[in-house]
């Protein structure tokens, strides 16, 4: 079963700003790798949520349900256009738990990354 990350703010948040700047780092990858390794276990990370990009979700995490971890973007549920719920189910039929870390504030990109690490090795054990 795999595990994912969904890191969900509205527009302009700092979704990406966090996974890129921030948790990136903490995984030991640069700003435009994508895949990683976390005891034994390899994950894969798109810092741009599925609304920005105009892309599908059941196609991009279909691409990627080999992996064993995720990490993704999205708005939330009640913003206009949003694609979380179709990421949970498609998520949900590729047999992956997830947790979501909330973007309020991207002032805290730093706090944020922490508790997306945090989560990830708590999923990767």
């Amino acid at each position: 079963m795999g595990k994912a990350v969904i890191v969900v703010g509205t527009h302009l948040s700092g979704k990406s700003r966090t996974i890129n700047e921030h948790l990136k780092p903490l995984l030991g990858l640069g700003p435009s790798e994508h895949v990683f390794g976390r005891n034994s276990k390899d994950g894969f990370i798109l810092s741009q949520s599925f609304e920005e990009a105009s892309t599908d979700p059941q196609t991009q995490i279909g691409r990627r349900a080999h992996y064993d971890l995720l990490v993704l973007a999205a708005r939330p549920a009640e913003e206009e256009g949003s694609l979380l719920e179709e990421m949970q189910q498609v998520l949900s039929f590729h047999n992956f738990q997830y947790e979501v870390v909330m973007i309020e504030n991207n002032e805290f990109a730093t706090y944020y990354a922490g508790k997306a690490l945090e989560i990830l090795s708590q999923l990767d054990s």
